[in-house]
């Protein structure tokens, strides 16, 4: 992909989830294909995140300073538990936690369970129902195998745009 391209992304002169069509004139026909034609292996991948990134959330750490740190979790359980890492929660409060998801909605969470060996945590966060990604067998990803790891706080602020 043209670096040109991916800094006027980053800058929001391009929005990449629209067509983009070149210019044409009346006379011309047909119309030309957009710019952006997807390849099997693109298509798959944005199929997988559209899957996924409802259940990938934001966790802010917030004290009498303002927000002092920010992750990533994903929602593992109907019930809203977030398996995200230890030191993203580590400077929280009382095991207090603002989690953001997706769409923008914004709740307060608990802290339940911290391994800092692991550098896992589980948050709770008190709600209906959420979104899930269900975790892998242990015997899954072999080496050699492609997976991806989604989970950018700043993810989150693409869909905000």
């Amino acid at each position: 992909m043209n670096i040109r391209y991916l800094w006027a992304i980053s800058l929001g002169l391009i929005n990449p989830f629209s067509p983009v069509l070149p210019l044409a004139t009346a006379s011309e026909s047909p119309a030309p294909p957009p710019l952006i034609a997807l390849n099997e292996d693109e298509q798959e991948r944005i199929t997988l995140y559209e899957y996924v990134i409802p259940a990938v959330v934001t966790l802010e750490i917030d004290t009498d300073q303002g927000t002092i740190g920010i992750g990533s979790g994903s929602i593992i359980d109907e019930t809203g538990l977030i398996l995200t890492n230890e030191h993203v929660t580590r400077l929280s409060e009382n095991n207090q936690v603002k989690i953001k998801t997706t769409w923008g909605n914004r709740y307060d969470a608990k802290v339940i369970a911290e391994d800092s060996e692991r550098d896992l945590a589980l948050v709770q966060v008190f709600h209906y129902q959420f979104p899930i990604l269900s975790l892998s067998d242990m015997n899954y990803p072999r080496i050699g195998q492609t997976f991806y790891a989604v989970g950018s706080p700043s993810i989150i602020d693409i869909h905000e745009k």
